[in-house]
């Protein structure tokens, strides 16, 4: 086994690759012994450089929280009452702001109840599980959460009657941080009316803003695309649904691999497995597929890769991890500072080789993070070093003037209308400053030292500088 932080020349099909890297890696380390298990791990950014990360053993859940120091001493966030499922495909979703952290896992008797636990301390300590549901004649499973602007969470999970046939996914949103929940909205059956969910195929749920987007894999005569619908009202209504994926694959079965999303911008960027090649597609909130391209390098040979994830830096940029089991199984990383652009430029990693399952990624700050279900019986997490000084390049087709560099306080902007907002950052990526994009910029509060200043369109990077302030 082992780590290469070298640039292996995969592709994305059609897309162009990045002349400097920007991720430098250490070696994985264990972020528990195998006691606790090691199943479906994920990880989210939480303040600052931390990430959380959540997992299963046998049938409990855990989290533990990484940050320079070290790991935490593992909590269990279940009890007695409700035991977990979890396994190698699916298992607890986390979603975290600040301090907030949400979780959601389903019981361990597939007929049961699905639950969510919360944390306003960072993960100091967390609820006692509360039910997301309590169906006298119909069962739920595969719960995902995100969080809306005012830190309520919001969740989506499989409803289907008592005996599993019927699997349509659902959305409750919470008023009160998680205590209670307002009426299911039900989604589906935008495929055709005999559609249904995948009924063994995990769903996502991604927010930006008041954008919401629902990610399942559908079922319509075996038909088993990757379906998206969105709300751009803060969930007040789930209205449109659409295909984000043109494959078509048709499966007598269930392929157990449902999708991963983020949102940049007004796109939904999608990862999924379908017919043994992972994929990658971006569509509109309101629909049409605008780009869909393949995962890895392109090549005759029959492909077995699986479970895409993708994460969001806040700015624009991207990571995508996923499984290539074509040969011995590897784990790799795709990275890209400018997702929502019509050529993104990525680079590319080969993470790791040997067994391994359920890889997760997460951007926090300066910081990168990988997360995988590893042979031995232990959680290995990947931690990276994200050098966005170096990474963001000045874009030629651009005019930028920033000035006077160096600057003891109104820093002058001139973008000739290119730009809409601006973001500063230390260089170890911590956020500084940011806002609407004015001819001056305000620097008279900032401390000595020398800056990034990553200036946005549309919440994309378009240009990015280093400046001093004396």
């Amino acid at each position: 086994m082992k780590v290469l932080a070298t640039c292996l020349g995969l592709l994305f099909l059609g897309i162009m690759l990045s002349a400097q890297e920007v991720i430098t890696w250490s070696s994985p380390l264990d972020l528990t012994d195998t006691s606790y298990g090691n199943q479906y791990p994920r990880v989210v950014p939480g303040t600052g450089t931390e990430a959380y990360v959540t997992w299963g053993g046998s049938d409990e859940i855990y989290f533990s929280k990484i940050s320079d120091v070290g790991v935490s001493e593992p909590m269990q966030l279940n009890n007695e009452e409700t035991v977990a499922y979890v396994g190698h495909w699916t298992g607890a979703d986390m979603a975290a702001r600040g301090d907030s952290i949400y979780v959601t896992f389903m019981h361990a008797n597939w007929g049961r109840e699905t639950f969510l636990v919360r944390s306003f301390d960072a993960g100091a300590s967390f609820s006692e599980p509360i039910a997301l549901e309590s169906y006298a004649d119909s069962a739920s499973r595969f719960p995902s959460v995100a969080i809306m602007p005012d830190g309520n969470p919001i969740v989506t999970f499989m409803k289907m009657t008592a005996d599993g046939a019927h699997p349509d996914y659902v959305v409750r949103r919470s008023n009160d941080f998680g205590e209670s929940y307002l009426p299911e909205q039900l989604i589906g059956d935008f495929s055709g009316q005999e559609s249904e969910a995948c009924d063994c195929c995990p769903g996502a749920l991604v927010t930006r803003g008041e954008d919401i987007a629902v990610l399942y894999r559908d079922n319509l005569d075996d038909v088993r695309d990757i379906w998206a619908t969105t709300s751009q009202n803060g969930g007040e209504d789930f209205d449109n649904g659409f295909a984000v994926d043109n494959a078509g694959w048709v499966i007598n079965g269930c392929p157990s691999t449902g999708p991963d999303a983020i949102i940049l911008g007004n796109r939904i960027f999608t990862v999924f497995h379908s017919d043994g090649q992972c994929y990658i597609s971006k569509a509109g909130l309101d629909g049409g597929i605008f780009s869909y391209d393949a995962l890895g390098e392109e090549s005759e040979e029959e492909k077995s890769q699986n479970y895409p994830r993708i994460c969001a830096d806040g700015d624009g940029g991207a990571a995508i991890v996923w499984k290539d089991n074509t040969g011995d199984p590897k784990l790799f990383l795709s990275y890209t500072s400018s997702l929502n652009t019509a050529n993104p430029e990525y680079e590319h990693h080969l993470l790791y080789e040997g067994d391994f399952s359920s890889a997760d990624v997460a951007i926090a700050g300066s910081k990168i993070y990988v997360v995988m279900q590893d042979a031995s019986g232990a959680v290995k997490y990947i931690p990276g070093q994200l050098d966005i000084a170096t990474g963001l390049e000045s874009s030629a087709e651009h005019n930028f003037a920033l000035y006077p560099n160096p600057t003891r306080d109104l820093l002058h902007i001139d973008t000739k209308g290119s730009a809409d907002s601006f973001v500063l950052r230390s260089l170890d990526g911590s956020l500084i400053l940011k806002g609407v994009l004015e001819k001056t910029v305000d620097l008279s509060p900032v401390k000595a030292g020398t800056y990034l200043v990553q200036l946005l369109k549309d919440e994309n990077i378009i240009h990015s500088q280093k400046i001093a302030v004396e």
